[in-house]
């Protein structure tokens, strides 16, 4: 309880500056630790830790959650950033995602029956590739982009979510006894969520704090003794702004370039920690299904 609300709350605390936040930060570090004696020393635990000692679960889980929390920042920051700085509506937002699912709902079938024949890290790695691939797309995004531009990583995004989830947990539960199967699914299922809400924290957080630092950059460079300032100027004022909205008009389009390379940042960043994840994935031992793909993915 106390990390989520720490998590939930902490960007509009600015975070550990604030001691409410450092307290919950104590109190779940604590609990956490003492949670984690509990569960060792348990004859019967309620959370067998000790499955992390199986070199699949432990690679495979930190791989799925690190691949799951980055997925997951990127669908909330691509309809962050359209609807806050591109103009985009909540539904014209949706429009631009839609295609991910779609793709992903005709792939799923394809690649749950390849699973039971070919390497699970195979699949794992082709699912790192497109997302990576559709990160880097995204990372050359600029304002003026269309909506094919802004909707064709998405649909490369599809094919990774086809193969990524069914893959991961592959290799999770490879050498898994079937009596211990729900107990690890669990932890796997646990681990993956709450990646994903720090992922949602540290996305925000990053987003806000890299827009600053490019508008701080952007007004360094956009002085009215420049050429471009001077430029933009006189066109506003052929068009009938006063010196004041010509001002507000050139600050609001310099923080929506600010948010645009604060999002691109993030793009790029999220490409290449998908890269590295097909790095943790090949440390796994060889994994195939089995024909059991569809209960490990329930």
């Amino acid at each position: 309880g106390s990390l989520q609300i720490m998590l939930d709350t902490g960007k509009d605390a600015d975070w550990f500056s604030s001691s409410w936040i450092v307290i919950l930060c104590l109190v779940a570090a604590v609990g956490c630790i003492a949670w984690v004696i509990w569960e060792l020393t348990d004859e019967y635990p309620v959370v067998d830790l000790r499955l992390f000692a199986n070199r699949n679960f432990a690679l495979g889980t930190i791989a799925f959650c690190l691949g799951y929390a980055v997925f997951f920042a990127n669908t909330l920051l691509m309809p962050l950033w359209l609807q806050t700085s591109v103009g985009y509506t909540a539904t014209w937002a949706g429009l631009v995602a839609a295609p991910s699912g779609a793709v992903a709902v005709l792939l799923t079938p394809f690649a749950a029956r390849f699973m039971s024949r070919v390497d699970a890290r195979w699949i794992a790695t082709v699912a790192f590739i497109a997302f990576a691939a559709s990160y880097f797309m995204r990372a050359g995004f600029t304002q003026n982009a269309s909506f094919w531009d802004f909707m064709a990583p998405l649909m490369v995004q599809g094919i990774a979510m086809s193969t990524f989830f069914v893959a991961m947990l592959t290799i999770s539960l490879d050498g898994i006894g079937p009596s211990k199967i729900p107990s690890a699914s669990g932890i796997s299922n646990f681990s993956r969520i709450t990646a994903g809400g720090f992922a949602a924290s540290i996305t925000t957080t990053l987003w806000d704090r890299r827009e600053a630092l490019h508008q701080s950059r952007l007004t360094d460079t956009s002085s009215i003794y420049t050429p471009a300032m001077q430029q933009a100027m006189h066109h506003l004022h052929a068009l009938g702004f006063t010196d004041m909205q010509s001002y507000a008009l050139l600050a609001h389009n310099l923080g929506q370039q600010a948010y645009l390379l604060a999002s691109d940042d993030l793009f790029w960043i999220s490409g290449w920690l998908s890269v590295a994840m097909i790095a943790v994935v090949w440390i796994a031992r060889r994994a195939t299904s089995g024909g059991r793909t569809p209960v490990a993915a329930d």
